[in-house]
């Protein structure tokens, strides 16, 4: 099944990462696109901050579109004070959701910027905690979900987001740098990771052979 699918993703490297990173390049005036330009913003990309109300509401009002019940979860996490936000120094990079024990409540932490990609950051979170709220009746040892199903909510509930801000684009400049936006997110999301395991997969296979040096794992 693994084999099955690092095969499937290898096969569409021509029409979905090599297609979108040469049609970046030429957006870009480059080239060739080189490798820390592949997540690099747009030109002209929006970078207006946005506040902290209006990203929860941004959220609240996509869920609140697919299922008032989601909504109200969510906005308990908001209400209870269940989510810790803002920058500050020492504080942990990045962005989880942990669901402590079922007879608690679970937490999130992010790191707010006030940029789009953080709102969709939260909508994420904030899908892994609807989903730990709604576990949770079953128990601890049933509650935890498995790896194939950890993000499944999650990223539903960033589509759920970024269809509605999508939708609400004020131009088709801003509707283009979001869709090549997400593009970029869903390229991260499976051909890198592919590529990650692609480059452990061989490491591996030739440590079994004896050791190896700097400039051979710089070959690979």
């Amino acid at each position: 099944m693994v084999d099955a699918l690092v095969d499937a993703v290898h096969a569409a490297y021509p029409r979905l990462s090599h297609r979108y990173y040469s049609m970046k390049a030429k957006w870009l005036g480059l080239d060739t696109l080189m490798h820390y330009d592949r997540n690099a913003l747009l030109p002209k990309a929006d970078d207006r901050k946005i506040p902290w109300d209006e990203a929860k509401a941004t959220v609240l009002n996509a869920y609140s579109r697919f299922s008032p019940d989601m909504a109200g979860i969510a906005e308990r996490f908001f209400d209870n004070n269940w989510i810790d936000a803002p920058v500050r120094p020492g504080k942990a990079p990045g962005a989880f959701a942990h669901p402590t024990v079922p007879s608690a409540h679970p937490y999130v932490l992010v790191n707010y910027q006030g940029k789009t990609r953080d709102v969709m950051t939260l909508a994420h979170e904030l899908g892994h905690g609807v989903h730990q709220v709604l576990a949770g009746p079953n128990g601890a040892l049933m509650a935890p979900t498995p790896l194939t199903l950890a993000e499944t909510a999650s990223v539903f509930g960033k589509m759920l987001t970024f269809r509605s801000l999508l939708n609400s684009a004020k131009d088709d400049h801003t509707r283009k740098i979001m869709l090549a936006s997400k593009v970029k997110d869903m390229i991260n999301t499976v051909v890198r990771q592919i590529t990650f395991y692609t480059f452990e997969y061989r490491v591996h296979l030739e440590r079994r052979e004896g050791e190896l040096i700097s400039d051979r794992l710089g070959e690979i």
